[in-house]
C-alpha cells in the first residue's frame, strides 16, 4: 500500500512538474512562481486524494499462498488482482507519457523561440536559457524513465493474463531496475543539473 501510494503521487506530482515547466516557458518573463499558493494547496490536494483512491483495492484483494515446512506464507496478491493492479499502473503511466510528450514537445519549441527572439543581454539571456534548458533535461528524464517502466508494466500485464510464470519470473527479478529508475530519476537529474539543489544539499545556509 505503501509502495502504490508513493509510486501514484509521485508520477501525479511529476505530472504537476511537467504543466509547471510549460506554464512558466509559455511567458515571456520566465519567472518560476506562477502559481499562487492556493492553487499549489489545491494540486497538493489532489494528489493525495488521487494516490489513496488508488490504494483502496488492495484491500479488497485475495492473496497467493504457498506453504513451506507447514507454514503458511503470503507471496503476493492474487493473479487478478495483479492483473488490475498493474493495469492501473500503466493507465497511469500512459496519461502521464502522453501528456508529458505533449508538452515537453511543445516546451521545446517555445524554447527555441525564446533563444532566437529573447530580446536581453547576452549574459541574462545564456543564463535563463541553460537554466530552462536543464529543467527540460529533467522533465525528459522523467517522461522517459516513466516509458521504460509503463512498458515493463505491461509485460508484467501479459504474463499474469496468460498465466507464464517464467516470464513473470523474470519481471520480478527486474522490477527493482525501472520502478526505482522512474521513482529517482527526478532527483538524480536535479541534483545533476540544478546547482542551486547542490548548494543546498552542501551547506545549512540560505541561497
Amino acid at each position: 500500500i505503501i509502495n502504490i501510494f508513493g509510486v501514484t503521487g509521485s508520477t501525479i506530482g511529476k505530472l504537476f512538474i511537467v504543466v509547471h515547466r510549460f506554464v512558466v516557458i509559455r511567458r515571456t518573463t520566465l519567472i518560476e512562481d506562477v502559481w499562487s499558493n492556493r492553487i499549489n494547496c489545491i494540486l497538493t490536494f489532489i494528489l493525495l486524494v488521487l494516490s489513496c483512491a488508488r490504494c483502496v483495492s488492495i484491500f479488497f484483494c485475495g492473496y497467493a499462498i504457498i506453504v513451506r515446512d507447514g507454514v503458511r506464507l503470503v507471496t503476493f496478491i492474487d493473479n487478478e488482482c495483479n492483473v488490475a493492479d498493474k493495469t492501473q499502473s500503466s493507465v497511469i503511466n500512459l496519461i502521464y507519457i502522453i501528456y508529458s510528450v505533449v508538452l515537453t514537445v511543445l516546451t521545446s519549441r517555445q524554447l527555441i523561440n525564446i533563444r532566437r527572439n529573447a530580446e536581453v543581454r547576452a549574459q541574462t539571456q545564456k543564463f535563463i536559457m541553460t537554466q530552462q534548458r536543464n529543467m527540460f533535461i529533467i522533465v525528459s528524464a522523467c517522461t522517459v524513465s516513466h516509458l521504460i517502466k509503463a512498458m515493463h508494466q505491461f509485460c508484467w500485464i501479459f504474463a499474469a493474463y496468460f498465466r507464464l510464470p517464467s516470464l513473470n519470473a523474470i519481471l520480478i527479478n527486474t522490477y527493482a531496475y525501472p520502478h526505482y529508475l522512474a521513482t529517482y530519476s527526478a532527483s538524480l537529474t536535479l541534483v545533476i543539473f540544478s546547482p542551486r539543489v547542490r548548494r543546498l544539499l552542501m551547506t545549512f545556509r540560505n541561497v
